[in-house]
């Protein structure tokens, strides 16, 4: 629930001497009424299960987390879409914490999303878009 509790008034008289205030609403368009990228709700649920083998241990574990749609902007003209994430992993651990092997999915249902976004002289949006599906297979050997 953030907000703005002040603003330094160099700034409102900046807004004022250009013109930057909304003439429905008297809001400041410098600063929107929601703070730029900061999500109004966002979270993450997962577990981590750990099945005892007699050669080591296994594994198992997923994550998802969400964030809902938001301004990335001070002006509050430009939107994030909401994004949703789901990954999950299975590794097996030797007796000896010696190796580890993790096969391992990311953005598992390929959802795709910016990953930051600028605005070009008011021309054009660009940024780069974040990872789709991501599929993996680790091993780890520790010296010991």
């Amino acid at each position: 629930d953030g907000r703005y509790t002040r603003v330094d008034p160099v700034v409102d008289s900046i807004a004022a001497a250009l013109g930057l205030f909304d003439p429905v609403t008297g809001q400041q368009l410098v600063l929107g009424p929601e703070l730029p990228r900061l999500a109004p709700s966002n979270g993450a649920l997962g577990f981590s299960w750990d099945l005892p083998l007699r050669a080591g241990l296994l594994n198992i574990a997923a994550q998802a987390t969400w964030r809902e749609a938001n301004f990335y902007d001070d002006s509050n003209s430009q939107r994030f879409d909401s994004q949703e994430r789901l990954g999950a992993s299975i590794s097996w651990i030797s007796p000896n914490d010696q190796w580890r092997v993790s096969a391992y999915g990311k953005n598992l249902t390929n959802e795709r999303n910016y990953g930051n976004l600028t605005n070009i002289g008011g021309l054009f949006v660009s940024g780069p878009m974040q990872k789709g599906r991501f599929l993996g297979l680790q091993v780890d050997w520790q010296y010991q």
